[in-house]
């Protein structure tokens, strides 16, 4: 799978918390670990199948939705799946830009207290299997967050905006 990455917040080194140098310490091994699991597929072009990711806020997923008909115009064979939390679900209902609208209750965004302090990985881990059968070759994360990016698609072989 190809991994488009676009940056759209800049991060400044050293100014992680030492709870967020854990957090990434972990995302990292579980990356390695899941090597076997989610080797990369062959890269196709152009792409047929395409992941658009965008985790966070109802107005920041509306922002991104004036390049959903420039992508379906660029690529009008392609089945393009847009992946939200469902707090977004019911603005992207019905684009006609869009094949498939995807939910994850990212455990990020959702504020609701975590039972362990592994279970937001434990959800993401599961979201990532469940993309990995839909078969996506290409993904673009529309926000620079650390998570997606180790956990979901921790082979991608190529990043746009880095």
């Amino acid at each position: 799978m190809r991994l488009l990455y676009h940056q759209t917040a800049l991060t400044v080194k050293g100014c992680l918390s030492q709870e967020a140098r854990w957090r990434l310490l972990g995302l990292r091994i579980l990356a390695w670990l899941a090597r076997p699991w989610l080797a990369p597929a062959a890269p196709t072009f152009p792409p047929r199948r395409i992941l658009l990711i965008r985790p966070d806020h109802l107005g920041d997923v509306l922002f991104t939705t004036p390049a959903l008909a420039q992508l379906r115009a660029a690529l009008p064979q392609a089945h393009i799946a847009y992946l939200c939390g469902p707090w977004s679900q019911d603005l992207l209902a019905g684009n006609p830009n869009l094949d498939q609208v995807l939910t994850c209750d990212f455990p990020w965004f959702n504020r609701r207290p975590k039972r362990w302090p592994w279970q937001p990985y434990q959800a993401l881990w599961q979201e990532a299997r469940r993309l990995h059968r839909e078969g996506f070759d290409t993904a673009m994360i529309l926000i620079a967050t650390t998570v997606e990016n180790y956990l979901f698609y921790p082979n991608a072989q190529s990043f746009l905006g880095q």
